[in-house]
């Protein structure tokens, strides 16, 4: 079995525009820095030697007019054949509401998508704003199991004191909370969710289940696991690291963090889970620490057992 803690996937209406719009943002961060930044990253897994230029090279999209590539048209056929095409079996949805007005009309629409394709978990769209909490209350009703927060698209740093009133009320819902972490094309010069930050959250808060996306921390995995391993509230997940994290780099990661930390995730459509499948199957872990990644730990999280 394998369990895809994290994807994305927009109404059909909105899916193309959606898509474009984000592949513009990529396109002009790849541009910006490789400007500004000719060198390897330093952050980055050495192993790898990732920079900013190339943070985006796998993406292209047919039609498009940007260079990048992605994996599925965004929608949600899409990312169901990508599952059939590289045999995973469920897939944990993660929409972002980037406006107050959207979580409404985000999550009926994941909610339906869910209904009609058992092997799709959405997770809520939540703005956070003053009305946070109250959107928190009515995805705990309806059975929701987790949210989305991305602090490059949200507008907010991991450890904003708005912010931990509604991690707060993540822990007394039972709400697991899903961030991105790490650099991000939308802000690739300012980290809104860094292992600092993370760790004066954990400071404040406890009992949040919270999974921190691309490994801890996209292009600063090292600085991550080194400030966030052992954490009793923190999980990581696989996000978008085919590609760019080796798979002796990954070995030590999971090492570090403990295989019970770590969730199997693609980041679809900006990776296709089959690199990722190849990535995780490649790495040189045990086959029960692989199961665990692959399924296990997800299984547990999401109380599927």
């Amino acid at each position: 079995m394998i369990i895809d803690f994290h994807t994305h996937a927009f109404p059909d209406e909105l899916a193309e525009r959606a898509v474009s719009s984000l592949l513009a943002t990529l396109h002009n961060a790849n541009s910006d820095l490789s400007f500004s930044h000719p060198a390897p990253l330093p952050s980055c897994s050495s192993a790898v030697q990732t920079n900013y230029r190339t943070i985006g090279c796998r993406f292209s999209l047919p039609d498009s007019g940007f260079p990048e590539v992605m994996y599925t048209d965004g929608t949600a056929k899409g990312i169901i054949n990508s599952m059939d095409k590289a045999g995973v079996d469920i897939s944990v949805l993660l929409p972002v509401a980037t406006k107050p007005t959207q979580p409404k009309g985000i999550n009926s629409w994941a909610r339906s998508f869910a209904e009609k394709e058992p092997r799709i978990i959405p997770f809520g769209a939540v703005f956070p704003d003053e009305t946070a909490e109250a959107q928190l209350e009515e995805l705990a009703e309806r059975g929701y199991k987790g949210i989305k927060l991305h602090g490059d698209f949200q507008g907010f740093y991991a450890d904003d004191e708005k912010m931990l009133p509604i991690y707060r009320r993540c822990a007394e819902y039972g709400l697991i909370c899903v961030m991105h972490a790490g650099l991000d094309c939308v802000s690739p010069h300012d980290i809104h969710v860094t292992p600092e930050r993370m760790a004066r959250v954990l400071d404040k808060v406890s009992g949040v289940k919270f999974v921190l996306a691309h490994m801890g921390g996209n292009c600063i995995e090292d600085r991550a696991v080194k400030i966030l391993a052992g954490a009793d509230d923190v999980w990581v997940d696989t996000a978008y690291a085919a590609g760019r994290i080796a798979p002796e780099k990954m070995a030590e990661l999971v090492g570090k963090y403990g295989a019970d930390r770590v969730l199997f995730a693609s980041d679809s459509p900006w990776n296709d889970p089959a690199d990722d499948i190849a990535l995780i199957r490649s790495t040189p872990i045990s086959e029960g620490d692989r199961e665990k990644i692959f399924y296990k730990n997800a299984q547990a999280l999401l109380g599927l057992q």
